[in-house]
This record gives C-alpha cells, sequence and structure tokens, in this order.
C-alpha cells in the first residue's frame, strides 16, 4: 500500500534551516532562486546541500542550453557541437536552404545558385526532364533548331531542313493567241525559249496558285515579248481576271501569289 506525502510551503531563513531538522526527503530551495538546494534526512539538522551550484546563463549547450543570451528573429538554428548554437544568415525572400555537405553549415542561396551547382552554369544550356531525372541539353551547333521528338523523348537539337528548291521547266514552247490556247505553266521557273512572236503565250496554272508561292517566267527570245496569262477566273496586278500581262524579250517576270484568285508581278 502506498504511501502519500502532502507538499508544503514553508518559510524560514538561511540560518533557521540550518538548525532545523526536517523530515527525511524534504528539499529546501533558496530563494531568489541561484540553484542552491538541500535535501532532509529526518535526523542530520541543515540537512545535506545538493551540489548544484548557482545557475549560470546563458546556459552552456553541454547543460542544455543555446550558449546565446538571445536568438535571431526567423533565423534558421545550426548545431556546432558543443559551441554555441549559430544561424543560418537570413537575407533576400525566396532562398531555399541549401546542404553544403557534411564539414559545412547550411546556408540560404537562389535558384540561380542551387542549379548552377546541380548543372552547371554554361551558357546556352537548355534544362528538360528525361524519364528518371532533370537533364542538361548542351548548347548545340550554331543555327540548329530545337526540336522536340513527342511524348516519353527527349528534345534535341537538330539541323534546320534545307529549303526545297523550285521546280524548273527548260525549252518551253509559246502558244496560242489567248487563254485557253496559251501553253501551261506547271513549275515555279519556266524558261520559254520558243514560239515567242509577240501574239503567242504561256499560261500559269492554278496548281501553283499557293498563297505565298511563286513562279518565274522567263522570255529567253531576244526580239519578241511573250504574254503571259493567269489560269480561269485569276488576276494579275489590276489586269482583270484572264488578262494577260506582256513580258518584254530577254526579261524574266517573277509573279507572287496573292491569293488563289490573284497574282502580282515584280517588276
Amino acid at each position: 500500500m502506498s504511501t502519500q506525502q502532502r507538499v508544503r510551503r514553508i518559510r524560514g531563513t538561511s540560518g533557521q534551516n540550518a538548525a532545523a531538522t526536517l523530515p527525511e526527503a524534504v528539499f529546501v530551495v533558496k530563494t531568489p532562486i541561484d540553484g542552491t538546494v538541500w535535501v532532509h534526512d529526518g535526523s542530520t539538522a541543515g540537512g545535506f546541500p545538493v551540489g548544484l551550484g548557482a545557475i549560470a546563463t546563458p546556459v552552456t549547450v553541454p547543460n542544455g542550453g543555446t550558449s546565446l543570451p538571445t536568438l535571431t528573429a526567423h533565423a534558421v538554428l545550426l548545431g556546432e557541437g558543443t559551441s554555441a548554437v549559430a544561424f543560418a544568415t537570413v537575407g533576400t525572400a525566396n532562398r531555399v536552404l541549401a546542404d553544403n555537405g557534411a564539414s559545412a553549415d547550411p546556408s540560404f542561396k537562389t535558384i540561380t545558385a542551387l542549379l548552377d551547382a546541380a548543372f552547371g552554369n554554361a551558357q546556352g544550356d537548355i534544362l528538360y526532364r528525361d524519364a528518371a531525372a532533370w537533364m542538361v541539353l548542351a548548347p548545340g551547333t550554331s543555327g540548329y533548331l530545337l526540336q522536340t521528338q513527342g511524348a516519353s523523348a527527349n528534345p534535341q537539337w537538330a539541323a534546320p531542313a534545307a529549303a526545297a528548291a523550285d521546280s524548273v521547266t527548260t525549252g518551253i514552247t509559246a502558244a496560242g493567241t489567248n487563254q485557253s490556247g496559251a501553253t501551261a505553266l506547271t513549275t515555279q521557273q519556266n524558261y520559254v525559249n520558243t514560239g515567242v512572236n509577240g501574239t503567242h503565250g504561256v499560261r500559269i496554272a492554278s496548281s501553283l496558285m499557293t498563297v505565298g508561292g511563286h513562279v518565274f517566267v522567263s522570255n529567253e527570245d531576244a526580239s519578241n515579248s511573250l504574254l503571259v496569262y493567269p489560269d480561269t477566273g485569276i488576276a494579275i496586278n489590276s489586269l482583270g481576271s484572264n488578262n494577260a500581262i506582256t513580258v518584254p524579250a530577254d526579261t524574266t517576270a517573277q509573279f507572287i501569289v496573292k491569293s488563289s484568285t490573284a497574282l502580282r508581278s515584280v517588276p
């Protein structure tokens, strides 16, 4: 059966405690509190001092404290063995606390600094995600283009596709004296060298009417002009639908496709 004892507060002086014989297990604490404590055994006057001594402040790390009288507001505490607690420097907002290895304190760093540490700082690097981790695509050959390879594949640098060469027809013979009788042109570059007499002509086929496209017609005859017609329902400049433009002897004319029904000549 357990014995319960009451805790009582007994006021007195140090001298009174020294002369008193108090019941066993009674503790006497000096006030103001400075760490001096006596424990009584029921027979010895004054009891026995418990050697705590005065409490020194700030409390050291080995005694469970920080060794510091105050802590920096909003700072992150850093353990330094038995030395006083340190702090990660508080600075610019939106930085990240980074591990600097086992022998160094962590510190706040910018995202740029973290990326540089993880991936390097070469100008022109591109960061991308592969199947397992973030990776760097190093700068490619000057003039190359960044090319996606679709889902579940990494991007790469690729040489730009070469511009498609114009389709070319040479040795064309002009014919007819109207739109329907003129020789049809079906390539982007056309060299007319026979049949040119000032009344015969050629016709730009509707198959070449891709907006933004172009057609060259070269009159190879040194003496006679050449008539160039649009296809049915198409107009060259402001000449009206189906009307021809004259290309002088030994001259090349360029035609730009403005729309599906309009051509512009250069010059």
